[in-house]
C-alpha cells in the first residue's frame, strides 16, 4: 500500500489527466546535451543510454528532441544512423524547409476542404470551411517564392532583422502575391 501512495504522489495533474513522465526522455536530453554543434550521436550510443533499441519506440528521442529545442539545439536525422546536431546556418536551412513543408501541406488542407460539397454543408461548416480556405491561402502565399523576396528586399532595405505581423501583412498588401 505505500508503494502504491508513493506512486500516485509522484503523478502529475495536468488538464489531459494523470501523466507520469518518461525517464527515458530525461537521459536522452543529457546525452543529446553533450553532443557538439555539428556533432553527432548514434541509435546505438542512445539505445545503450536508456536500456533498450531506441528505434522501436521512438517517442522519448522524438520528446528529448522537442524539449532541446525549446533550448536552441536543433537535431536532423540521419537515416540508420543516428542525429545531427545542427550548426548554425543549418538551423536556418532546416527552418526554411518546414516552412516549405507547412506551405505543401497549406496545399493538401486547401484541397480536402474544397473537395466536399458546399450545398449540403451546414452554416456553420460553410463558415469553417470558408475559414480554413483562407488560412490556407495566407500560408500558400506568403510561403510563395515572391512573397519570400518581398520579404528578404523589406529586411535588406533595413526594415529590421525580423518583420512585426503588421508590417508583414502591410508589405503584402503593397502588391499582389503570386506563386
Amino acid at each position: 500500500m505505500e508503494t502504491l501512495n508513493a506512486a500516485r504522489e509522484d503523478d502529475r495533474d495536468t488538464p489531459e489527466g494523470r501523466f507520469r513522465p518518461n525517464p527515458d526522455v530525461d537521459v536522452l536530453v543529457g546525452e543529446l546535451e553533450k553532443v557538439e554543434i555539428g556533432g553527432q550521436v548514434t541509435y546505438e550510443t542512445l539505445s545503450n543510454k536508456v536500456g533498450r533499441d531506441i528505434r522501436e519506440s521512438a517517442y522519448p528521442l522524438y520528446a528529448a528532441i522537442r524539449r532541446l529545442l525549446c533550448k536552441g539545439m536543433v537535431f536532423k536525422a540521419i537515416p540508420n544512423i543516428g542525429y545531427r546536431r545542427l550548426t548554425d546556418d543549418q538551423c536556418v536551412q532546416a527552418g526554411s524547409q518546414d516552412i516549405e513543408a507547412c506551405r505543401r501541406r497549406a496545399i493538401r488542407a486547401a484541397r480536402k476542404a474544397r473537395a466536399g460539397r458546399v450545398d449540403i454543408l451546414s452554416p456553420e461548416e460553410r463558415i469553417r470551411r470558408a475559414v480554413v480556405m483562407t488560412q490556407a491561402a495566407f500560408v500558400i502565399k506568403s510561403g510563395s517564392t515572391k512573397a519570400t523576396r518581398k520579404l528578404e528586399d523589406a529586411i535588406t532595405k533595413g526594415q529590421g532583422m525580423q518583420l512585426t505581423y503588421s508590417k508583414t501583412l502591410e508589405i503584402f498588401a503593397r502588391k499582389k502575391l503570386g506563386s
